[in-house]
Order: structure tokens, then sequence, then C-alpha cells
């Protein structure tokens, strides 16, 4: 399984966030409807599974109410920025763990551990068409009988493949030689899915729950275009995400 490579940092998202947020032009809680999604089922019963849990902001929701958190975070800078993160949870309690490891290393070092709740949050559009088949087949054997999978990504009326730092929409087979090649000339590699083209990697799953979410309000949708030289259909492509909630099928 190929490498994650990020090129943005914790400084630098932070950055934004708070850029856009001060100027009041996406909405108060970009993924309130996911958060609200995961309020709704946790319980200090169940425990919880990340697959890739960059700077611990799913973590830092959950941790209060979740028996166990396991996270692994495959990129290996990305694990190492969060390590101050890590060693206070750590030292607070037994119940967290993380690993710097992928999907696969997990379940070859643990392959009788099962989870209530696996998350991968904005993980596959990041990677390789095959990687991200190969992660949510992962997620599928660490999932309880009774599990629950939630999956967040990208979302736009059509299926591209395109670049951080580059406008374009290039081929499946050039992204994913781009991805697995592990290259950061582009920028991060971002994969906007489709509902359809997301369910596709959904075949051993029965689907609970859908829902798409805005992360820009509609009428700053002007201000984002002007600013960032695109049209606002492109900028709403950009600002969408998806959602969804399966269990293994019967």
């Amino acid at each position: 399984m190929s490498k994650y490579i990020y090129s943005s940092n914790e400084n630098g998202l932070n950055n934004f966030e708070n850029n856009f947020y001060n100027k009041k032009k996406i909405n108060e809680h970009p993924q309130k409807p996911y958060f609200d999604y995961l309020s709704s089922i946790l319980t200090t019963e169940k425990s919880f599974f990340e697959i890739g849990f960059g700077f611990g902001r799913i973590f830092n929701f959950v941790k209060n109410n979740v028996k166990e958190y396991v996270g692994i975070e495959p990129d290996v800078e990305r694990f190492k920025s969060s390590q101050k993160l890590l060693k206070y949870n750590i030292d607070k309690s037994e119940r967290f763990q993380f690993f710097n490891y992928f999907s696969n290393d997990y379940i070859k070092h643990y392959p009788d551990k099962k989870f209530d709740i696996v998350c991968i949050s904005h993980v596959i559009q990041h990677v390789s068409t095959q990687t991200a088949l190969n992660i949510i087949k992962d997620a599928f054997k660490l999932l309880n009988d009774n599990g629950t999978l939630i999956i967040s990504t990208t979302c736009a009326p059509r299926e591209l493949f395109t670049y951080e730092k580059l406008n374009i929409s290039d081929t499946v087979n050039n992204f994913n030689y781009y991805c697995l090649k592990n290259e950061t000339n582009k920028g991060l590699p971002v994969h906007m899915f489709t509902k359809e083209s997301l369910l596709v990697y959904l075949q051993n799953f029965e689907i609970k729950y859908y829902e798409q979410y805005q992360f820009i309000k509609p009428d700053k949708l002007e201000w984002f275009s002007n600013n960032f030289y695109t049209s606002k259909n492109e900028i709403t492509n950009i600002g969408q995400s998806q959602f969804v909630v399966c269990k293994k099928k019967n």
C-alpha cells in the first residue's frame, strides 16, 4: 500500500480556517451534519477505530464518549506532529491508543481485534483508487458483525481526478500513478467522488444513512469565485462533502 503524503500542515490549515471563519464566509460548523450523526451513535459502551486520525479532530470530538479509541495515521510527518496530543492523552487514559500504521499493518498485529465503529474521514480521496478500496476492505475486517462504518469524503456532480495545486481534470490512470509514486509537485491528489462512484466501493455493505453537506455558504460563493479566479460552479463542487453510514451485509 502506498504512503500518504500531505503537502499541507497544521498551521496552514488553522490559518485558512481562522481567516474564513472570521469573515463568516463558511458555515459555522462545516461538518455539523457529520458530527451530529456521530453524536447520535456514540456511547461509553462502544469501541471506536479511526483510519487516518491526522491532527486529532475526530479523536477530540469522540474521546469522552467511547469505551475505547484506537487511531492509526500512516503518514509519518502527521504522526510526528501529533506526538504532543498523543502523549497527553495516553498519559491520561489507557482507553486511547495511537499507531503509525497502515490499516493492513494494524490487522497483522491485532488480527482478532474488532470495533463497534470504524471511521474514515476525508482519507480515501487522497490515495489511489486501489488503495481506497483496500482501506475499505480493511475497515470491513475491523468491524464487529453489528458494527458501523462511517466514511466521509468529497462530493461533486461528476467524478473528477485533480490536484491541490492544479485546476485540471486528469485521467484515473495518471492520478493513480501520481499517488503511487508519492509525488508532491502537484500538491495533494484529490479524487472528487459522486454519490454513485463512492457507493461502488461499498458493495459488501448495507447502506443505512447518507447525507451531503455544504462547506461554503451559498451567498458567499461569488466572493470565493472572485478571489480564487474560478467559476462559482467549481467552488460549489469543491465545497461539498458527503458521508455514508454502512453495516455489513447479513
